[in-house]
């Protein structure tokens, strides 16, 4: 089945089209034509917005089909929702929801207003906040700062941060809903119910049998 592909060069040719309707095939946004801030922009396809120059804001949402990339920062009123990836080189930014289908990848930081999820990884180069709550199908990583979630922060492979890792801050909720939970802790301060569930197919070490205390005795690991 052949894709359409509508290229988008210039500024003219960006306001020539109505972004208030769904766009089928991919949508190719050329680099270097600075702050683009259509309404809304939704895609049968994926939506690429080549090398760094360009920055989308939208005043509603962002949905793709597809991936949505940026090689400056993606920003959106309400949500952010792609069926493959969202990766930009900036910062990926929306006042309710940010999800993908596979992972998200921010150069700087990825926020929300309410919760951020993905099938795959998450991660910034420096930080992530979510209003609700922060679930990935493998990692989660905030390479500069930290990670701050109004619930639960929960991953099934490693999680990391540079500072802290801190879950519940929402005044919304009753307290019970602040546990960080992932396979493995690389590094950063846990502040929250943290729970370490040992990564996939992870085979425990022979000292480890038996012992039923935090670390153990005999190689001084966390059990």
């Amino acid at each position: 089945m052949k894709v359409t592909i509508m290229n988008i060069n210039t500024i003219k040719d960006f306001e020539k089209v109505d972004w208030s309707k769904q766009i089928q095939g991919d949508v190719v946004i050329a680099s270097n034509l600075g702050f683009l801030q259509p309404d809304k922009i939704w895609c049968s396809g994926s939506l690429i917005i080549e090398a760094a120059g360009t920055s989308i804001e939208a005043g509603t949402s962002i949905k793709a089909g597809g991936s949505i990339e940026a090689g400056g920062s993606i920003e959106a009123g309400t949500s952010i929702k792609a069926g493959w990836s969202i990766k930009a080189g900036g910062s990926i930014k929306a006042g309710t929801y940010i999800e993908a289908g596979g992972s998200i990848k921010a150069g700087w930081s990825i926020e929300a207003g309410g919760s951020i999820k993905a099938g795959g990884s998450i991660e910034a180069g420096g930080y992530i906040k979510a209003g609700g709550y922060i679930k990935a199908g493998t990692s989660i990583k905030a390479g500069g700062y930290g990670i701050t979630s109004g619930c639960d922060i929960i991953c099934k492979t490693t999680l990391s941060a540079k500072l802290r890792i801190i879950s519940g801050v929402s005044p919304y909720h009753d307290g019970l809903n602040n546990t960080i939970k992932c396979g493995k802790l690389l590094s950063g301060t846990v502040i929250g119910n943290f729970v370490e569930t040992g990564l996939p197919n992870e085979t425990p070490k022979q000292c480890h049998g038996g012992q039923t205390g935090k670390f153990c005795s005999e190689c001084g690991e966390k059990l």
